[in-house]
């Protein structure tokens, strides 16, 4: 047997055994399942919050107020949350709240608060203050601008 000959043994058998390793790895080995991913977060144009204390009339009343008010838009435009200030004395004193309730409204993407008021306000107030939010959130938007006849 000539040198030749070894080597090309050689090589057919380095390449048998490299072609082996690779399909056992490929067996053997599983694939990476894809993490479950997470229900995505519904994003809500506006996320009001309202500073409630339990047993106080004008808290309650504010309460069905907003509730009305987010029953009457659609699921995505208007988010409520009621939080009990009895049970975390340490958010009142960072929200400074001076008179029960506190309403916070917040837009979607922004940290600020758009609309903050303490005290009692009217159903007609609260919508027609969201309404307001709405109204702006549609005009800064990609599409503010009307479309006009003859214009592309």
């Amino acid at each position: 047997m000539t040198n030749e000959n070894k080597a090309l043994l050689i090589k057919r058998g380095f390449l048998l055994l490299l072609a082996t390793v690779i399909c056992l790895a490929v067996w053997f080995f599983p694939k990476k399942k894809e993490a479950e991913k997470a229900p995505e977060k519904i994003k809500y144009q506006i996320e009001i919050t309202h500073f409630h204390k339990p047993h106080d009339p004008d808290s309650e009343q504010m309460a069905d107020i907003l509730n009305k008010v987010s029953a009457k838009y659609t699921h995505q435009e208007v988010h409520v949350t009621h939080v009990d200030i009895t049970s975390q004395p340490e958010l009142v004193a960072k929200e400074k709240i001076t008179k029960v309730p506190k309403v916070v409204m917040k837009t979607e993407g922004n940290p600020d608060p758009v609309c903050k008021f303490q005290g009692l306000w009217t159903q007609p107030q609260v919508e027609f203050t969201v309404e307001k939010i709405l109204r702006g959130l549609k005009s800064v938007g990609k599409d503010w601008r009307p479309e006009v006849h003859g214009m592309k």
